[in-house]
C-alpha cells in the first residue's frame, strides 16, 4: 500500500509599483497589464468623474458646515 504526501507551499511576492502622482494606481495597473485603449479612456473617464463627485461633496459639506455654525451663532447672539 502506497501512501501519496502532499506538501503545501507558501509563496508570498510583494510587488511594489511606482506611479505617477496625477494617475490612479488602479489605472496605472490596467495601463501595465496592457489593457485595451477603450477600456483605459473608459477607466480614467469614470476615474475623473469619482473624483469631482468626491470633491463637490467635500465643498457641500463644508458649506453646510458654515451655515449651520452662522445659525447656531445668530441664535446665541443677544439681538440688539
Amino acid at each position: 500500500m502506497a501512501y501519496l504526501t502532499t506538501r503545501i507551499i507558501m509563496v508570498c511576492f510583494d510587488l511594489f509599483f511606482k506611479f505617477s502622482a496625477d494617475l490612479h494606481p488602479g489605472l496605472e495597473l490596467a495601463r501595465l497589464a496592457d489593457l485595451p485603449a477603450e477600456v483605459l479612456t473608459e477607466a480614467q473617464r469614470v476615474a475623473t468623474s469619482l473624483a469631482e463627485t468626491d470633491l463637490h461633496d467635500k465643498e457641500q459639506s463644508q458649506t453646510s458646515k458654515i451655515s449651520i455654525r452662522r445659525k447656531a451663532l445668530l441664535r446665541v447672539t443677544p439681538s440688539v
